[in-house]
């Protein structure tokens, strides 16, 4: 129940640029690994290693290295730069930046019904075939006040053989696209 509360509270802190704040990319880091952790496989058990595939570079996927090399469960994922297309089949949960549109479509096309986690770090990304993302909005633009966003589409994660744990339902917004 504590895990609960402490994902709500990361989901509805509102972080600016001012010293002091934490680092949005170190909390967005820490609710993917819950995501991953959170989301259940038709085919693995909750202790297999789950392979990681990350499209692009931000700052986020450098933050993400570094956090899921110094948690706990460092044993439990494999984290590998997906380059390309024929790289897709090897993992089980698919990170994107959002930058490439023309490879992330062939990519979507071909995780179709696959068991495969798909998350973005970009707004809109849900209603395009992404099971969760999660992003920030600029809300006062004068201060740099930003909230962090969570998404799920929850037809999507359904029809590729994955459940979501009903924790992650009740604090994400549900999309359908």
């Amino acid at each position: 129940m504590s895990k609960i509360i402490l994902l709500v509270l990361l989901l509805s802190f509102t972080f600016s640029n001012a010293r002091g704040q934490i680092d949005k990319n170190l909390l967005k880091s820490a609710l993917v690994e819950k995501l991953i952790r959170y989301t259940i496989w038709p085919n693995k058990t909750q202790n297999e290693v789950k392979v990681i595939g990350i499209f692009g570079n931000s700052d986020f996927t450098d933050v993400f290295v570094h956090f899921i090399s110094s948690t706990k469960y460092e044993g439990h994922y494999q984290i590998v730069n997906a380059k390309n297309y024929s790289d897709v089949t090897k993992a089980d949960v698919l990170m994107f930046d959002g930058n490439n549109k023309e490879e992330l479509e062939r990519i979507l096309d071909k995780c179709e019904g696959l068991p495969v986690l798909l998350i973005s770090e970009k707004e809109l990304c849900c209603s395009e075939r992404m099971h969760y993302t999660i992003y920030t909005r600029i809300y006062d633009s004068g201060n740099q006040t930003e909230q962090l966003h969570f998404e799920i589409n929850t037809a999507d994660l359904s029809k590729s053989g994955l459940k979501p744990d009903i924790r992650l339902l009740n604090v994400g917004k549900i999309v359908k696209r």
